[in-house]
Parts: C-alpha cells; sequence; structure tokens
C-alpha cells in the first residue's frame, strides 16, 4: 500500500495511535498493543477494523448514530457541545460511516 492509495485510511491509523513507516514507497503501520506490523488498512471496508474507531470517538464524547432505512443508509457522528455534526448517507453503511469517521477526524485535527 502507498500513501496515495489509502491517505485517509492511514490518517484514521494515526488516530488510532499507529506510527506510520516508509520503507522503499510502502506503507506499514506499527499499532500500540500489537504485535507485528500492518500492510493493509481495511477502515474503508471491514468492520473489524472500522468499529474500533468509532468506539475511541464515542469515548471522547461523541454521539454516534447509525440507520438503515428504506431511504438508504446514514452515519451521523455528533460531538457533544459542539454545534457541528459530521453526517453522510450511501447505499452502503460502512461507506457512509467510513466517509463520517474520516470527516471527524480531520475536524478533530485542526
Amino acid at each position: 500500500m502507498t500513501r496515495e492509495d489509502k491517505y485517509d485510511c492511514i490518517m484514521i491509523a494515526e488516530f488510532m495511535g499507529a506510527k506510520i513507516i516508509e520503507r522503499e514507497n510502502r506503507i506499514v503501520c506499527d499499532f500500540p498493543k500489537k504485535s507485528g506490523f500492518d500492510w493493509w488498512l481495511d477502515y474503508d471496508t471491514s468492520w473489524d477494523w472500522l468499529m474500533p474507531v468509532l468506539i475511541k470517538i464515542e469515548e471522547q464524547g461523541c454521539i454516534v448514530d447509525l440507520a438503515m432505512t428504506s431511504l438508504g443508509c446514514v452515519a451521523s457522528i455528533s460531538p457533544v457541545n459542539e454545534d457541528i455534526f459530521f453526517k453522510n448517507q450511501s447505499n452502503i453503511l460502512i461507506e457512509a460511516t467510513y466517509k463520517s469517521v474520516v470527516d471527524y477526524i480531520k475536524w478533530y485535527k485542526n
């Protein structure tokens, strides 16, 4: 994986405490409390990767709301005591959730 391939996934990995290591134009991540390195960051395609991120966001005092309706799937992240929310809609719930997580982390970093 290169930095260009998964820029947003790398940003999420850093949010989760990973140390990003570039070797020969390749990216590996060294996560705390995990042995070895990860080459693939599947935050955009795997609930196993994305759910710990949602838990961390909730632990920071945010309300996370995921909904599946007849109109599509909606994911919303609302920081408590802030007049802002990050809401995305898609036909696929993990896609909407991933986009909301990316929007939240971009805001959080600033």
